[in-house]
């Protein structure tokens, strides 16, 4: 995986994301709480028509208007992306030390491309795999 002329070995890649699930599995005693981020994105965005926060799941899914601008989308897009790697960043204290160090998870965290999930658009629905 190509990450601003890095390269992420995919072990590497999968035992960040690996580390990263154990914070959603304890989403409760982690600081700032992700869904009520999220939630509060739903709520300054009417063209979002529902959001099912799955997060005991690993997936966050978005469903749109009917005509929502291709510049809403991937603003609401990035703003939930952004959302989710705040809540990385604020909680990774509680990550494995070993990974938390690795120059690599730095790259991996502050991305510009989200690798830390997976955004999958089809039509007018978002799902975020976590």
């Amino acid at each position: 995986m190509m990450v601003e002329n890095e390269t992420i070995d995919m072990h590497k890649y999968y035992a960040f994301r690996t580390e990263i699930r154990k914070l959603y599995d304890h989403d409760v005693n982690q600081c700032g709480d992700l869904c009520c981020k999220i939630l509060e994105i739903r709520d300054k965005h009417r063209c979002i028509n529902s959001i099912d926060i799955d997060i005991s799941g690993y997936s966050i899914k978005v469903t749109l208007a009917d005509g929502t601008s291709e510049n809403k989308v991937q603003e609401i897009m990035n703003k939930i992306a952004t959302a989710i790697g705040y809540f990385i960043v604020l909680n990774r204290s509680s990550i494995d030390p070993a990974i938390n160090d690795d120059p690599d998870f730095e790259t991996f965290v502050n991305a510009p491309n989200y690798i830390f999930c997976d955004i999958i658009r089809i039509g007018q629905i978002i799902q975020f795999s976590l």
